[in-house]
């Protein structure tokens, strides 16, 4: 006799299956879609971790400069002369005797359209390509207080501030190179003598963070300094994403040490007035987010009211305003 054994075989049913697929598409789906926001999220997060931390740290840079300008051991800057040894290269017409300029130990430069319109500014110190349309200029001269030698360790590739202000009342300073020896006060430190590194420098907003062969390498705005590398005048990155830098001086008009009023820079006349310095910056993120469309316009020192290119407008930034009081000027 035969007999047949019949197997019951179950299984996923086609209907089975297909809800199985669009629950799976659901749960994928949920899972990207939090990925996506998680990275959305880090991202923004990390740019505005950029945007504070480089608004900070130019901050630092200028507040730092701004308050030392003028400071040179309590000797007038206009009775600080320069070694006849001394022999500093600068850039165009930012020359040596511009860079050893000590009686205008702050000076700015309204922005305009062009570096080529910008008044008062050395021909040659700023490229045309390099510069920011409407942005300004400020300049600073100072012994840094930073770096302070004895004429036993000077640096012989550095350019020092020496000031004396000896107890028969001759008060008086020579900048010189640390190769050289200063000839003014005794050939060692004596109480009243200091010796300071000499700063002299230029901050300006630039077209781009990274230059090649003396070319923009990038579209990046930048703010960046000409300072002193030994007895060269030599351009430096500070703070990529800055696009914008204003300034405006408090001055005070009756002698009574108080800022009266603020005015901009082409409007000081007697610059040993200034009492402070109100700087304003914009700073932008290091990527474009096209959910972001920044039409703000941002209100900045001088009363500039500045909104950003059509083609920018991707970018989030934030605008930082500062007042930074003198301490150093010498006003007769």
């Amino acid at each position: 006799m035969q007999i047949t054994i019949r197997r019951k075989y179950s299984g996923i049913s086609l209907v089975g299956l297909m809800i199985s697929l669009l629950l799976s598409s659901i749960l994928m789906s949920g899972l990207i879609t939090v990925f996506s926001s998680n990275q959305n999220t880090s991202r923004l997060m990390f740019d505005f971790g950029s945007l504070q931390e480089g608004a900070r740290a130019a901050n630092d840079v200028l507040e730092s400069s701004i308050r030392q300008a003028g400071h040179f051991g309590g000797v007038d800057p206009m009775d600080i002369s320069t070694n006849t040894s001394l022999a500093i290269t600068g850039k165009g017409n930012c020359n040596h005797a511009w860079i050893t300029a000590t009686s205008e130990p702050i000076r700015a430069y309204d922005g305009e359209s062009a570096i080529t319109r910008v008044t008062g500014l050395p021909n040659g110190c700023i490229e045309a390509s390099d510069y920011v349309a409407d942005t300004d200029i400020l300049s600073l001269r100072y012994g840094s207080t930073i770096d302070m030698s004895k004429l036993s360790n000077l640096d012989s590739d550095t350019v020092y501030v020496r000031t004396v202000a000896a107890s028969n009342e001759l008060v008086s300073g020579e900048i010189f190179k640390g190769n050289s020896a200063p000839t003014l006060g005794e050939a060692n430190d004596v109480p009243g003598a200091y010796n300071f590194k000499y700063a002299s420098e230029l901050y300006y907003i630039r077209a781009c963070s990274r230059k090649v062969n003396g070319l923009c390498h990038d579209d990046i705005p930048s703010l960046v300094r000409y300072q002193l590398d030994g007895s060269e005048f030599k351009e430096y990155l500070l703070i990529e994403g800055v696009e914008q830098f204003q300034v405006e001086f408090g001055i005070d008009s009756d002698a009574d040490y108080n800022a009266d009023e603020y005015l901009s820079p082409s409007a000081i006349k007697d610059w040993q007035q200034v009492m402070s310095v109100k700087f304003s910056i914009v700073i932008r993120g290091k990527a474009q987010d096209n959910h972001i469309l920044d039409t703000d316009t941002y209100m900045l020192a001088g009363s500039i009211n500045y909104t950003p290119k059509s083609e920018d407008q991707a970018y989030r930034r934030r605008a930082y305003t500062k007042v930074v009081q003198l301490r150093n000027m010498v006003r007769g």
